[in-house]
């Protein structure tokens, strides 16, 4: 079935996305404008939420919101995610203690995000999108919103191939899906609709236009996907959204821009600055983040 998904909903979360800036670890007293969330399930399986005042780590067990790294690492996390392996990986802009260049290119972290290498692609690249192959890590995509050029890993993201410099000149992905048995077989969600790639994004056919996707996870064989527009909510797909099935899931308060999945848990960034986990499937939220405010049990 066609989809059409552009609505003026749509278009207006497209600023919370593009905007982009602030640890012992420190008790969070705010939070503001979440760029990335992921599970790090080679540790303490908690979500950590990359946002534009420092990295976040939301502490299940013990029911608390801290602030990783130092001052001076209070960055503008815009793209992260955690690898297998338990590195963690970013990109964005420096933080207003830093002295460090803007971009940040490729940050690397082995510690949880208390430190940073920052010495890949600096100050070259802004990834405002970093997505690893599901079960296979070492494949990364990274999406140069300063440049507008799509970025392959294949080492876990020590080196990087510029694979295109022209598909996406001038725009800011919503999100990257990649396959999770081919490697080169990847989507792109962009305002025009949804692109893919079955060459390790060397070249890209637009083949689901007007389809809004406005965030994704792998879940299952597939992926778990907020979609916007005329179907808006949980849906899930088999094939980076050529095909989407409705989900009979509960929504959060706000429109997700940004998620994860691990075993039973989804953790959800909403578009208002409100964070929300789900324990069993998407069938009740709770609200760790009110619009801002720290909410936890």
């Amino acid at each position: 079935m066609t989809r059409t998904y552009v609505t003026l909903t749509y278009i207006t979360l497209l600023g919370v996305l593009a905007g982009c800036g602030a640890a012992s670890e420190d008790e969070v007293e705010e939070v503001h404008h979440m760029h990335d969330t992921a599970f790090h399930t080679a540790g303490d399986q908690d979500p950590y939420i990359g946002t534009h005042y420092g990295l976040l780590h939301v502490n299940l067990e013990d029911e608390t919101l801290t602030w990783q790294g130092t001052e001076e690492d209070r960055h503008d996390y815009m793209g992260f995610t955690i690898l297998d392996d338990g590195t963690f990986i970013s990109s964005g802009h420096p933080g207003m203690n830093s002295d460090l260049d803007n971009p940040l290119g490729v940050m690397r972290s082995d510690d949880e995000g208390d430190n940073w290498d920052v010495d890949i692609l600096y100050p070259e690249v802004d990834f405002h999108n970093i997505v690893a192959k599901p079960d296979h890590s070492e494949v990364i995509y990274g999406f140069d919103a300063y440049n507008g050029d799509m970025y392959r890993s294949t080492d876990a993201g020590y080196e990087w191939e510029d694979v295109n410099t022209t598909e996406f000149e001038g725009e800011d992905l919503l999100e990257l899906l990649v396959d999770h048995d081919d490697e080169n077989t990847l989507a792109a969600a962009s305002q025009d609709g949804v692109h893919h790639s079955t060459d390790g994004g060397e070249t890209w056919e637009l083949t689901q236009p007007g389809l809004g996707i406005l965030s994704a996870a792998p879940y299952d064989d597939g992926h778990l996907v907020y979609g916007v527009g005329e179907d808006a909510g949980w849906l899930f797909t088999e094939d980076l959204g050529r095909s989407l099935e409705p989900l009979d899931m509960a929504l959060p308060a706000e429109p997700v821009i940004t998620l994860d999945t691990h075993e039973d848990m989804i953790a959800a960034g909403g578009a208002e600055d409100s964070f929300f986990l789900s324990f069993d499937q998407g069938e009740t939220w709770e609200t760790w983040i009110d619009e801002g405010t720290p909410n936890t049990p």
